[in-house]
């Protein structure tokens, strides 16, 4: 059976325009919008569209009547009346009264008679269903009209086709808008026919449509007008009557490429791509040279195009220009294309003099097409890399005296990724300080019978300017910064000496005397005399240093993690201190607090960390506030020079006497200035510790120069002595309290 819910909805909706109200159910006065929705060129059916079949579970078939539109026997009360389409009830009007009768003929509950039937009819299709009750609804609601036969005009000649077509031929651009053509007497609409990519149909009352750009087929287009009318055949039914039409051949050019082309080369090729240009069916290619001539290369499909950069000549560009089979756009556009040159690097040049013993500066010639270059020094093995965008680099951190390889070369980005050129490489030697064990001479070559530019005295400091070779080396001319000769090697030894002047820890200078705070006051003399960090030794000791007192010579604290003692004063036993690692956390959270931590290097050694040392003992650097400070065991002597070449000023423990044992504690393990852990061990104090700060060295006199920061014999002096101490004695006690040390470097 026919879907009841439908019938309902058809009946409603005239029920809602207010023509008249019918004893329906529940059910049949539901209806949605899209039920009821229609278009001035649709037929209605397509507002009430049914599928055979469906019910709800709702839906009955007995319990809904209208009996009062029907007699006894099921025919209507007129039933012996002449009617016209879509008037079932006979009464001259065409209304809800109709839709009811239908709807009560396809449920079953009152079938039409003869005439009614062939009145409810109104598609003229043969049989009476809801497409019926859609078209009379549409007629109620004047949305389209019934075409009763009988009521159209008779024509003498009927056209189902149009067969004669006027040809217009026109070009069309995106602001054309709209095709107009002249009106046809006696037609009441006209029939659409459009033929590009698809076909497409449309009907129209007017005499103007908008260009369907979407449709054209490589840029043509057919519209068909064919005028039409509703009138009635000989045989009395309702026909489409055509008239002669229009035809209208459209063709458009292609639009212009939106957006830039680009374009991207290898060492091979060239890949050209753009965006699809509207209503171009293909893309021609061409190579435009750096005159302004034209050369084709290929016709394409796609959007994108690869060049053999054989064919390709400098300053050339490419231009694209969108086709279809009406011809091309009025615009192209064009890329110049760059292609890739490989990277060659000559061999960088160092300009005048390394600028202090510890850097070196290299120059080299610009790279064409480089947008960087990659130097890079190698130091203990390692290559270190820097990229910088200008052509020069500088070096630091370096040791005197010494060799270094250096490399350069070019990069670029290229699709992400980084290309480079070869590398140019290169030999630098950092400059250091001689010293002469007798007199000699300054020759103008490396020949004895050359001319001699200067004396050198014993004992007399010069700078050498080049590795030696066969015996001889480059230096400056005693006295002068410009001059520079060659002198012999024999009786010239390393010399260094960074000439620091430390902080007198028995004076006044930064307050109040420290007669054991020689650690600290080590750290102010650094801090002051190497950075220009503005701190006294009693800031140090006051703030960034535990301490604990101690009485009869005896605490139960580990000198690695807290001062044994005072700084301040000496108990009856005598003196004791604090040892490096402490030293290192002082640096670390000073810097941190005047917020320079990030620009310096932190630097530990000592033999605590490893366990070498004479009481066999490991200190835990998480129980310290270290940072990022570098942890390794102790330098041996050859360590502590090159930390020196370098630059770096060294906090350093060492006794200016032999050792000795002054006093051993046993300590017990997981209290707070002890190591971690449970039990006890035994810590062994040595005497006479010291702490000052090593500055250089003399291989000539064999001996280490020390920035002393004890000078209690004149404690008026703001600064301390210097002192030379002989590599064995200072070995000696150096290695005896293991081997500690603190290197602070600017990064």
């Amino acid at each position: 059976m026919k879907n009841k819910k439908v019938l309902a909805a058809v009946t409603a909706l005239v029920m809602t325009a207010g023509q008249m109200a019918l004893p329906v159910s529940a059910e049949e006065q539901t209806v949605s919008k899209e039920t009821v929705s229609a278009t001035g060129s649709d037929t209605a059916t397509k507002d009430a569209e049914v599928t055979d079949g469906e019910t709800t579970d709702d839906e009955t078939t007995d319990s809904e009547t209208t009996d009062s539109l029907t007699t006894d026997d099921g025919s209507t009360n007129a039933e012996d009346k002449e009617h016209i389409l879509g008037d079932i009830s006979g009464d001259d009007n065409i209304n809800v009264t109709d839709i009811a009768m239908l709807a009560s003929h396809i449920k079953g509950i009152s079938a039409l008679g003869k005439s009614s039937y062939v009145s409810a009819d109104v598609n003229l299709d043969g049989q009476v269903d809801v497409t019926d009750i859609a078209m009379i609804a549409a007629h109620i609601k004047g949305i389209k009209a019934i075409v009763d036969p009988k009521t159209l005009p008779k024509p003498d000649v009927i056209h189902y086709e149009t067969t004669n077509f006027t040809t217009s031929y026109l070009r069309v651009n995106r602001s054309t808008g709209k095709i107009t053509w002249k009106p046809v007497n006696g037609m009441t609409d006209y029939t659409l026919e459009f033929k590009g990519n698809i076909v497409r149909r449309q009907f129209t009352k007017n005499t103007s449509v908008a260009i369907p750009y979407e449709l054209f087929n490589d840029g043509k287009l057919t519209l068909r007008v064919m005028p039409s009318r509703d009138v009635q055949s000989p045989e009395g039914r309702a026909v489409r009557d055509f008239a002669d039409g229009y035809e209208f051949e459209l063709t458009i050019l292609p639009e212009k490429i939106e957006g830039d082309i680009t374009a991207k080369s290898d060492d091979k090729s060239t890949q050209v791509s753009w965006k699809a240009a509207d209503l171009a069916t293909a893309y021609n290619i061409y190579l435009v040279n750096s005159n302004g001539d034209e050369q084709f290369i290929a016709k394409t499909n796609e959007t994108s195009y690869t060049i053999d950069n054989s064919v390709i000549k400098e300053n050339s560009k490419v231009k694209i220009v969108p086709v279809n089979s009406v011809g091309s756009a009025d615009t192209a556009s064009e890329v110049k294309i760059e292609l890739k040159k490989e990277i060659k690097l000559t061999a960088p040049v160092i300009t005048g003099d390394t600028p202090d013993y510890h850097k070196a500066e290299v120059r080299w010639n610009a790279v064409e097409g480089a947008e960087g270059y990659e130097a890079s020094i190698k130091v203990e093995g390692n290559w270190q890399i820097y990229n910088v965008t200008s052509n020069s680099c500088t070096f630091s951190k370096l040791r005197t005296h010494e060799p270094y390889d250096v490399r350069v070369r070019a990069f670029r980005k290229e699709d992400g990724k980084t290309v480079y050129g070869d590398y140019a490489e290169y030999s630098v030697f950092t400059d250091c300080l001689l010293k002469s064990a007798y007199g000699t001479y300054i020759y103008a070559s490396k020949d004895t019978n050359s001319t001699v530019l200067g004396t050198v005295a014993a004992n007399t400091t010069i700078r050498q300017k080049g590795p030696s070779a066969n015996g001889w080396t480059a230096v400056y001319v005693p006295n002068t910064n410009s001059q520079i000769g060659y002198i012999q090697m024999a009786g010239m030894y390393d010399y260094t000496n960074l000439g620091l002047k430390s902080i007198n820890q028995d004076s006044w200078n930064g307050g109040q005397p420290a007669v054991l705070g020689c650690e600290e006051t080590a750290l102010a003399s650094v801090l002051n005399g190497q950075f220009g960090i503005d701190v006294g030794k009693n800031t140090l000791i006051d703030y960034y240093m535990p301490e604990v007192a101690f009485y009869n010579g005896y605490l139960n604290v580990d000198p690695n993690y807290a001062f044994w003692g005072s700084p301040y004063h000496m108990e009856s036993t005598g003196g004791y201190g604090v040892y490096a690692p402490v030293i290192a956390q002082s640096a670390n959270q000073y810097l941190r607090y005047i917020g320079e931590r990030d620009k310096y290097d932190i630097s530990l050694y000592t033999d605590y960390y490893t366990g070498n040392n004479k009481n066999g003992t490991k200190f835990d650097p998480s129980k310290l506030d270290l940072g990022d400070t570098k942890i390794s065991g102790g330098l041996d002597i050859d360590g502590l020079k090159a930390e020196l070449e370098k630059g770096h000023n060294i906090i350093m423990w060492y006794s200016e006497v032999a050792p000795y044992v002054q006093n051993s504690m046993t300590l017990t393990k997981g209290e707070k200035y002890t190591n971690p852990g449970s039990g006890t061990y035994t810590f062994t104090w040595y005497g006479r510790q010291h702490t000052a700060v090593l500055t250089g060295y003399d291989n000539a006199a064999g001996c280490f120069i020390v920035a002393n920061v004890e000078d209690y014999n004149n404690p008026g002096n703001w600064y301390g002595p210097t002192d030379y101490e002989p590599y064995e004695s200072f070995m000696n006690g150096y290695n005896a309290l293991g081997r500690q040390a603190v290197v602070i470097s600017k990064k």
